[in-house]
């Protein structure tokens, strides 16, 4: 939608260079400037220190998902839920949409998965990420991933899905384990789709 007009950003910028270099493709191939595209590493905003946090003396509640709003973290998640087994430490989802979290319970088929949907402001949600030592940030595609960043921030041990944002800043990172994907085109959005493999 803003092909006509992208000549006149002073500035696109990306987290990793995969999703930069496909778009400097594509405005080359379409006679757009790509001078004007850049990578910056970004990082959080907050830390594990500032948050009042009883993190320690609670222990391991297991996983947590934080979907928000996110229709691409939802649909990813919908595939890889029903794998979850009850052997798996318990996993809790977290939503700020009803029907995310109706379609996420009905593809939900271990007892030690909870689904659910609640408005959390920010102090209170960096907080409850701090109670779990595992979280799993998934999504179709992302630009950012603040769940991968805030995972981070939070020291946990996550499960990620190979998505360029995520493997350019933490595939050397200890603590990570790997959802494989396959892509697909889509006309909707400019990246390919993922979905579990």
């Amino acid at each position: 939608n803003y092909d006509a007009y992208v000549h006149a950003f002073d500035a696109i910028i990306f987290r990793d260079s995969s999703s930069a270099d496909k778009f400097r493709q594509d405005f080359t191939a379409k006679g757009l400037r790509t001078d004007n595209i850049y990578v910056v590493p970004w990082a959080n905003s907050w830390q594990v220190k500032d948050i009042d946090s009883t993190y320690s003396k609670n222990g391991d509640l297991g996983f947590v998902c934080f979907v928000a709003g996110s229709t691409s973290k939802c649909e990813y998640l919908k595939k890889v839920v029903p794998q979850w087994r009850e052997s798996d430490p318990p996993l809790s989802i977290y939503t700020t949409r009803n029907d995310f979290a109706e379609n996420l319970k009905t593809v939900v088929k271990a007892k030690n998965v909870a689904v659910k949907c609640q408005d959390l402001d920010s102090t209170s949600r960096h907080r409850l990420m701090t109670f779990y030592r595992g979280h799993l940030v998934v999504s179709q595609g992302e630009a950012y991933g603040y769940a991968a960043a805030n995972a981070e921030t939070a020291g946990a041990f996550t499960i990620m899905n190979q998505l360029p944002v995520f493997e350019e800043s933490y595939k050397s990172s200890q603590g990570v384990s790997w959802l494989s994907n396959v892509y697909s085109k889509s006309d909707k959005v400019r990246y390919e789709i993922a979905s579990p493999s």
